[in-house]
Order: C-alpha cells, then sequence, then structure tokens
C-alpha cells in the first residue's frame, strides 16, 4: 500500500514539473492552444456517477437528519480531483446557501491532524480569522459547525481522502472507531451536512479507520482507467470535438486510439499530458493538424520517464 501511495506522490510531482517545463519551452499561442485542451471535460460514465452521488448527497444533505455521505475510490489520474472541481464551478447561485458555500472542498494532508481540519474548513467558508492553535480548538471547532449552518452548507468535499485512513499514532486514534478528525466529519455530517470523501484505493479501509463515519458513507462510486473499448474512444472523441481550434481527428483512428490506451494505460491525466504536449509541439512546427511524429514526440517528452515503456508511435 505504501508503494501505490509513494507512486501517486510521483505522478502529480511529474504532472508539476511538466508544465513548468512547458512555460520556458512554448510560444504562447502553444499555450493558448493546449490550454483548450487542459479545460477540455470528458463526460464518461464513471463522472456522471460520481457527479450524480455528488448531486445528491448536496440535495439530500441539508433536507434530512439521515446521514448523506459517499466515497468516490479510485487510483490516482483518473478524473477525481476533476470531477470535484467541476462539481463546484457549476453550482449555481441559489437563495438556498451562501454564494460561494453551499458546497466547499478541503484536500486533507498526509498526516491529517484535528486543528487544521478546523482551520481549512473555516478558510474554505472565508470565515475571519480562520487560523487555529491547540488552545483554541473547541472554539474554533464549534465556530465551524456554527459557520456551516449558518452560510447553509450542503456538502463538504475532502480530496485526498485516503489520507484519514494512513497508519496513525496521534493522540485520540482508537482502533476502527476512529481518530479526532473522523469523529470532527461525524459531527459535521450530524449537522446535517452531506460529506463526500475522494481519494486513493486507501480510503477502502475506512470501515477498519472509523466504523461509525465508514456507517455514514455507506454509497461509494469507483473511478477505473480505461481499457480499450467504448468508453475510451467516447473520452477521446469528446476530447476533439471540445477543441476544434487545433486539429486532432488523428486521434479517432483505430491505430491512435489504441496507442493512446496503450501509452497511458488507460489513465486520463496521461492522456491530457500526451495531447496536451502534442499540439504544444505541433503548434510550434506550424502545424493546424496533429500528426504522429508530434505524439511520438509528445511520448518522449511527457511520459517516457514516468512509465517506463516503449513509445507506442516509433514500434509501428
Amino acid at each position: 500500500m505504501r508503494a501505490k501511495k509513494n507512486e501517486d506522490d510521483r505522478e502529480d510531482e511529474h504532472f508539476r514539473d511538466a508544465v513548468a517545463r512547458r512555460q520556458s519551452l512554448y510560444s504562447a499561442e502553444a499555450l493558448r492552444r493546449g490550454a483548450a485542451v487542459d479545460e477540455a471535460i470528458a463526460m464518461h460514465p464513471q463522472f456522471l456517477a460520481g457527479l450524480n452521488a455528488i448531486d445528491r448527497a448536496f440535495q439530500l444533505g441539508r433536507a434530512l437528519s439521515t446521514p448523506t455521505g459517499v466515497c468516490i475510490v479510485g487510483p490516482a489520474g483518473v478524473g477525481k480531483s476533476t470531477l470535484l472541481e467541476y462539481f463546484l464551478a457549476s453550482l449555481p447561485p441559489n437563495d438556498l446557501f451562501e454564494a460561494g458555500r453551499g458546497a466547499i472542498r478541503i484536500r486533507m494532508p498526509k498526516s491529517p491532524i484535528l486543528g487544521s481540519t478546523i482551520e481549512a474548513i473555516l478558510s474554505a467558508l472565508r470565515y475571519p480569522f480562520p487560523k487555529t492553535n491547540n488552545a483554541q480548538i473547541a472554539i474554533k471547532r464549534q465556530n465551524s459547525l456554527d459557520a456551516l449552518r449558518q452560510y447553509r452548507t450542503h456538502v463538504l468535499l475532502v480530496d485526498e481522502a485516503h489520507n484519514l485512513c494512513r497508519p496513525t499514532t496521534s493522540k485520540g486514534a482508537c482502533g476502527d472507531e476512529g481518530t479526532p478528525v473522523t469523529e470532527y466529519l461525524r459531527q459535521i455530517v450530524d449537522h446535517r451536512v452531506g460529506l463526500v470523501l475522494c481519494g486513493g484505493a486507501g480510503l477502502l479501509q475506512l470501515q477498519d479507520r472509523d466504523k461509525y463515519l465508514h456507517s455514514r458513507c455507506a454509497s461509494a462510486v469507483e473511478f477505473k482507467r480505461f481499457d480499450y473499448d467504448r468508453d475510451w474512444m467516447s473520452v477521446i472523441s469528446q476530447l476533439v470535438s471540445q477543441c476544434p481550434e487545433h486539429g486532432m481527428a488523428t486521434l479517432l483512428s483505430h491505430a491512435n486510439s489504441d496507442r493512446l490506451q496503450r501509452a497511458t494505460r488507460g489513465s486520463l491525466r496521461w492522456l491530457k499530458m500526451l495531447v496536451i504536449e502534442a499540439v504544444l509541439i505541433s503548434t510550434d512546427k506550424g502545424r493546424t493538424e496533429l500528426a504522429d511524429e508530434d505524439l511520438r514526440a509528445a511520448f518522449d517528452r511527457a511520459l517516457a520517464g514516468l512509465q517506463g515503456l516503449a513509445n507506442p508511435w516509433r514500434d509501428k
């Protein structure tokens, strides 16, 4: 399990390095076209199932006293964080909640502690003076619960929630009865706020970490990497149709769609990294349509060091 988590961390670092490198390598026009690919969203079945689950938690969180929680679980790079970002961006203004506070998102660090979790929620709510220290935890905790009620927050989105299940020696941890952080999340749910826990495979151990929180998050959606199938072709087709300014029709051929799946192992993050890189290269070569040589070069620049896989555009 530790090796898997380390792999996820390396993927995030590799992605950040790629973004920083592009800013010094490519023209402004290339970056503009690459940004269009970066912003594209593929509405595949897993994404829609996750979106429906969050919509349900949002709608029922304030309406019912029965706990409304969901776990969205999947490996790195399959679109879990993108799903949360999309939900927040697509939430329309409504008189039922304060603007920007109807749904809030926090990121759970590797070693979560109660004080920093309270502070993260207060910050997400734009609460004045969110800083918390040990002497203020009880007061700030109550402030956060009062603020969630005052701002009529419907749902709390927790990214990297698998970190809740990491082995811990923190004070207050007690077998499968939880930690101070998971107990605080239980309290939030019991105050009629929907809860969405989004994370890697470690989140499947929630029942062993906190059986009470697990019972409040009985709904689950699983994200997986894509096989070479109809859903994969749909993802590529949506990517192509949402970015018409730079021609990418070549991605729809059987040969290239198969190479894309092998090159990325069905990871949406790696797919975007590869296609963005190809568009950047193609634009600065003066082309308006992607060519196989762009994809070949993009793989070498964006993914070869990460995967240890032969470039599929070299073994044709």
